[in-house]
């Protein structure tokens, strides 16, 4: 029998599932938020960058594609490498996009940070799915994911507004 056959046989107790699903609920409203949060930055944007308003509205665009498009990717990803390495390799690729974004001088440079960032945080969504899916039965994952789905319902509410307060207290680097 293989490691990997053995690890799946072996049901994990509360404790562990409780962690899991804490830590699949952090990952959830990571990429919920990270969709909302930079819009209270685009008018300094436009100045920050030296661009136009339009330029800043065709980053929102680009990010939101590559973050829905990414998605089907990492779907393969998650089936090829596991849950794991998956959400290793999508922070991987968003904190890379997120220190290219806050670094910034100019409009290419900001979308290819913020493309990134897409690419990376799309793959969330599908590891919450799939982990979840795997460690809960059915009773328990309609709760779980009762959970999720009604705290993401109110992130396009609450992280602009949160992302306004660090922009005043720090500046709009912060809310990345």
């Amino acid at each position: 029998m293989k490691l990997s056959e053995s690890a799946q046989s072996v049901k994990p107790n509360q404790s562990e599932k409780k962690r899991i699903f804490w830590l699949m609920f952090a990952l959830a409203v990571l990429s919920w938020i990270s969709l909302k949060m930079v819009l209270p930055a685009l008018p300094s944007l436009v100045e920050a960058l030296h661009t136009s308003s339009s330029g800043v509205k065709l980053s929102v665009s680009i990010y939101l594609l590559f973050f829905a498009f990414s998605q089907l990717v990492w779907g393969v990803v998650i089936q090829k490498k596991g849950s794991r390495s998956t959400i290793y390799y999508s922070l991987s690729i968003t904190l890379l996009g997120t220190l290219i974004a806050i670094t910034s001088l100019n409009l290419p440079m900001y979308i290819a940070g913020r493309t990134l960032e897409g690419i990376g945080l799309g793959a969330l969504g599908p590891v919450t799915r799939t982990v979840l899916v795997n460690y809960f039965d059915r009773k328990e994952l309609s709760v779980r994911f009762s959970i999720i789905i009604g705290t993401a319902a109110t992130m396009p509410a609450l992280s602009p507004l949160f992302a306004g307060y660090l922009m005043v207290w720090i500046n709009w680097q912060a809310i990345f």
